[in-house]
């Protein structure tokens, strides 16, 4: 398998784990803004809002910049979407925060298939972007770094070491 496949299903990982881990979090995030369960929620829907609208308004955006350079803009803004996430100092920061972070989604997922795709020979292309998507749908994500990496983030916030700027 090439390079570019495992790296595809690294960042594909990492995507994967953004999106579903905020389900596990919410009543650290209610407590920390001071906020309802279903409040803190916003922060799930507006991520749903965010791929649904931004990955066509990405890859619009982005039709005349090559395929390569366009993932690495994605990811860039994937990590500043995440470091808005978690330095927000109010809910309606982290929800912008999380909404950034959401556009890559699709986008990401869109051109990776088409890279995945040419990456290999013509009869291995449908095998190339399952291959590029491997990270997003594993196991391994779901079952051991969702609930490991909500009980790390607990016990950082439990322990006076969570990351958020007002602390």
């Amino acid at each position: 398998m090439p390079f570019a496949l495992w790296a595809l299903a690294f960042v594909a990982f990492g995507i994967g784990t953004t999106e579903f881990i905020i389900a596990g979090l919410l009543s650290v995030i209610a407590a920390d803004f001071n906020i309802t369960i279903p409040v803190a929620s916003y922060l799930a829907t507006s991520y749903a809002l965010g791929v649904f609208v931004g990955a066509p308004a990405l890859i619009i955006l982005g039709a005349k910049i090559p395929r390569k350079a366009m993932l690495v803009y994605l990811m860039a803004l994937f990590v500043i979407g995440n470091l808005v996430t978690a330095f927000a100092p109010t809910l309606g920061m982290a929800i912008l925060g999380r909404s950034i972070t959401s556009m890559t989604h699709g986008a990401f997922f869109g051109i990776g298939s088409i890279i995945a795709a040419d990456s290999v020979a013509p009869s291995k292309r449908v095998t190339a972007i399952l291959a590029g998507r491997r990270g997003h749908c594993c196991r391994i994500r779901s079952a051991v770094t969702q609930p490991g990496g909500c009980d790390a983030l607990r016990y950082c916030a439990d322990n006076g070491g969570a990351i958020r700027s007002d602390r």
